[in-house]
């Protein structure tokens, strides 16, 4: 049986009804990173055209791709739409350099498909070969005996690591630690952060901001 993991947010999307259809076991779960995890090594982020665009004229769309690289020893990441430029009044070489940065600077393989059913038939496609090979070659097949990718457990275990480190911060918790590796995507963006950017995180505020800022920044005495 192929596993696929698929992110609770995917249900909105065509593709995981379609990917059950295949003959995929599809589990639904809150992911770390990326939209459907595929083996222990591969997981794949996957946006429309138009939220491929909305999203490169985000701030976290780095973030998303540093935490797929960090989870995942082979991310990919999809677009999904024949119609890429033209798209909410954005410069075509906008949309080339965020194209080049994912490529180049992440190493990150970019996929292109053509609708819900071109998706479905690939990440399935991709999911067998990854599971079935690693099988034949005599390796654990990436699924665990709760029926989930191995590297789900590496990414849950790391973002919990996270969390508990944000956690530990000065007028934080836990949902406040939440809110803020959703909006920064690691602890390395967030240490560089500024006071005003913290400050703009929901639910932080400058005072908590400044507090956070002068924990991570401050020598001991």
């Amino acid at each position: 049986m192929t596993v696929i993991l698929v992110d609770h947010q995917e249900r909105r999307s065509r593709v995981a009804e379609l990917l059950t259809a295949l003959g995929a076991s599809v589990i639904e779960e809150h992911l770390p990173a990326g939209d459907y995890v595929l083996s222990e090594q591969v997981a794949v982020e996957r946006k429309t055209a138009f939220d491929f665009v909305t999203a490169i004229l985000q701030k976290r769309f780095y973030a998303q791709l540093q935490r797929l690289k960090a989870i995942y020893s082979r991310p990919l990441y999809l677009i999904e739409g024949r119609q890429l430029y033209g798209l909410r009044k954005v410069h075509p070489n906008f949309i080339r350099g965020a194209l080049a940065r994912i490529a180049v600077d992440y190493g990150i393989p970019i996929l292109a498909t053509v609708g819900p059913e071109d998706t479905a038939e690939l990440l399935y496609l991709i999911a067998r070969r990854e599971q079935q090979d690693r099988q034949q070659a005599g390796v654990a097949a990436g699924v665990s005996e709760a029926g989930l990718p191995r590297g789900y457990k590496k990414a849950v275990d790391l973002r919990g690591q996270q969390l508990q480190v944000l956690e530990a911060l000065p007028l934080v918790g836990r949902t406040r630690a939440q809110q803020l590796m959703a909006h920064f995507g690691s602890l390395e963006r967030l240490t560089a952060a500024t006071e005003k950017e913290l400050a703009q995180v929901p639910g932080i505020g400058p005072k908590t901001a400044r507090q956070i800022k002068k924990v991570l920044t401050s020598l001991p005495e």
